[in-house]
């Protein structure tokens, strides 16, 4: 099996058109289950194929020798880079271990491993530390470096799922905070289990979902259900059968997703800040255009000064002025 990279092109009819600038064969029998590209200072290709994890030079396709990982199920990379160009990672094995790995140019080293119950089918991990699920249940752990690096301590069970045909699965809301798939609800969580915020209502049990600020992608069986993070209302509902994977593009200024079914890859494409807020506006929904344009800023100061919702303020007391001379 082999990966390929590719660069993309978008043309005045929306269509994209894909140019081949790279590829090597990873020599497993099996496709690839999942790639993570690790740019930055490190300029790594991290593969998961049959089990194996390689890692490649992401700017040659290179190998990079003596990195070898077997009995992997699947894997996650930190968001925050640690001194002296490394990241860390965190690995499942068929073993029922969970594995935190160093990663830095040419060499991987183990810095802690914890044993679980059931094989780990899907993870998360940030600075805070880490979040996964296997079929039934949501752990998360806070890796503490200055242990013993076999420690078995740190795993808290964060949620179990009574109903074997909900599909287990989560995504990642800010750095620490995460929502996690319930009965027919999005249940917002941190590592130490605790959360303020009410469950999302589902209209149908979802199979799978991602977050892009400040929409939840969540795929249902032949649709995608576009839901608000702001107020969780049902936004928009595309057809689309056979959905496999929810992939996001981090942008500047817009949302950009990957989906693809059996025989095709999609791209979504979400309106840039400004277009919704003026489409909010232009239907009367002054309250959500500004809530919109305040979620993009962290703190209560920052929204004194920001641009955005102060021209939003000013439009929409132009809009409430109007109305009343009606």
């Amino acid at each position: 099996m082999s990966i390929r990279f590719y660069n993309s092109i978008s043309s005045e009819t929306k269509d994209f058109e894909f140019n081949c600038t790279g590829s090597a064969s990873l020599g497993a029998r099996k496709s690839v289950g999942k790639i993570k590209v690790v740019l930055s200072s490190l300029h790594r290709v991290i593969t998961l194929s049959d089990n194996l994890i390689q890692i490649l030079n992401s700017d040659n396709l290179q190998f990079i020798p003596n990195i070898k990982l077997k009995n992997i199920i699947t894997f996650a990379v930190s968001n925050k880079f640690t001194q002296g160009a490394s990241i860390d990672m965190c690995a499942s094995t068929k073993r029922n271990k969970l594995q935190i790995y160093r990663i830095d140019r040419t060499n991987i080293n183990l810095i802690n491993e914890i044993s679980v119950q059931d094989p780990i089918i899907s993870i998360g991990m940030d600075e805070f530390g880490v979040l996964a699920c296997s079929k039934t249940t949501y752990f998360a752990y806070k890796s503490n470096l200055n242990s013993d690096r076999r420690s078995t301590d740190s795993l808290q069970t964060i949620f179990t799922l009574q109903d074997p045909s909900i599909m287990a699965c989560f995504t990642t809301i800010t750095p620490g905070e995460y929502l996690l798939n319930g009965p027919n609800i999005g249940i917002t969580t941190t590592l130490a289990g605790t959360s303020e915020r009410a469950p999302i209502m589902f209209i149908t049990q979802p199979n799978d979902f991602i977050y892009s600020h400040p929409y939840l992608i969540v795929l249902v069986k032949d649709y995608i259900h576009i839901y608000s993070y702001l107020d969780d209302q049902l936004k928009q509902q595309m057809p689309l059968k056979n959905c496999q994977t929810l992939i996001n593009i981090p942008q500047r200024n817009t949302n950009t997703m990957l989906i693809n079914t059996k025989d095709s890859i999609y791209l979504l494409e979400s309106l840039s800040i400004n277009q919704q807020i003026d489409q909010l506006l232009d239907t009367y929904r002054l309250q959500e255009a500004l809530t919109l344009a305040e979620s993009n800023c962290s703190s209560i100061e920052q929204r004194r000064t920001n641009s955005l919702i102060l021209s939003t303020k000013k439009r929409i007391g132009l809009i409430e002025f109007n109305a009343l001379n009606v």
